[in-house]
């Protein structure tokens, strides 16, 4: 999960970055269409890979607290899921929100012509740095959230199998 998460950051930020350029490039009417498709498509991809992030450490936390449940293990690795699954909620919601500044802004110097340019600069930047940090954050609460969990199954199935009835065919 973290390699084809890694990717579809990296494409989102490839995808990101080409809607800045195309905005540099935005005089009257030229471009105009092309970084607005590109910029909502980039943020949509954006928002999804936050939620991707997300719902991978929900299941990933039901899947530790299966095993420590069921074989009565150590809390601390659900635990950790679960804190390491807060901090992406956290990093989804400061994406989301800096995407929203950063759409906002574009849409009124688009469509009420305020003269808002810097401040929809502005807020693109921050969107594209707050995102990217939130890419790099969640990928690394994946990969110790896996870490977590394989930790949990080794140990339940250490437990199971040192515990397990044993039969013999003979």
């Amino acid at each position: 999960m973290s390699r084809a998460f890694a990717s579809m950051a990296f494409a989102d930020a490839v995808v990101l970055i080409g809607a800045v350029v195309l905005g540099f490039y935005v005089d009257g009417s030229a471009f105009v269409d092309m970084h607005i498709g590109l910029a909502v498509f980039g943020g949509v991809v954006a928002c999804l890979a936050h939620v991707t992030a997300l719902m991978f450490l929900v299941i990933l936390e039901k899947l530790t607290r299966q095993a420590v449940e069921l074989g009565h293990l150590d809390r601390t690795p659900w635990q950790e899921v679960t804190r390491l699954k807060t901090g992406v909620s956290a990093c989804l919601a400061v994406g989301v929100l800096a995407l929203i500044l950063a759409v906002g802004t574009g849409a009124t110097v688009m469509w009420w012509k305020l003269e808002l340019h810097l401040l929809h600069q502005f807020a693109v930047w921050v969107a594209l740095m707050v995102n990217f940090a939130a890419f790099y954050v969640e990928h690394h609460k994946i990969t110790e959230g896996v870490r977590y969990r394989d930790r949990a199954f080794e140990e339940y199935n250490r437990r199971t199998k040192s515990t397990a009835p044993t039969t013999s065919n003979r």
